[in-house]
């Protein structure tokens, strides 16, 4: 399996639609979609449900994307570990906070993370409680701000 196109598959359901996961990625929306397609083919298994109003996980493929997500977190753990073994302290974090606090203070403290750890990717996510405690859940939040 195409880890490459599992990362595809995540960031389409993260987005919601092809169109903006295929410009987060810098491809098209029908590479994406073939690239997708492929995935789905090799797994025998429908994964997402495309439709006019953009992507969700098929019925009943919630327990594979998740496993599929616990596949990727653990292939950025083995190059984080292969990193500590070279003395290298690297990586990412996704941090979720609700609007307010993206604005005031979260800057500030991103910059001073980046400053002390330039070797980790951060990225942020706005929403609400509920939606950020759902992204905890599935594993695409690593930490939150929540109210």
């Amino acid at each position: 399996m195409n880890l490459e196109k599992v990362h595809y598959l995540l960031t389409a359901i993260e987005c919601g639609t092809f169109s903006l996961a295929a410009e987060k990625l810098g491809m098209t929306q029908s590479g994406l979609n073939r690239q997708i397609s492929s995935l789905e083919t090799e797994l025998k298994t429908t994964l997402l449900l495309r439709g006019r109003r953009g992507v969700v996980p098929a019925k009943g493929a919630e327990p594979i994307i998740a496993r599929l997500r616990d596949l990727m977190t653990a292939e950025r753990c083995v190059y984080e570990e292969i990193a500590a073994v070279k003395g290298l302290l690297t990586g990412s974090l996704t941090i979720g906070s609700y609007f307010s606090i993206s604005t005031t203070w979260l800057p500030q403290l991103l910059k001073q993370f980046s400053d002390a750890y330039p070797a980790i990717t951060l990225s942020t996510v706005e929403g609400a409680d509920a939606e950020l405690i759902e992204r905890l859940r599935n594993g695409s939040l690593d930490c939150a701000f929540l109210s």
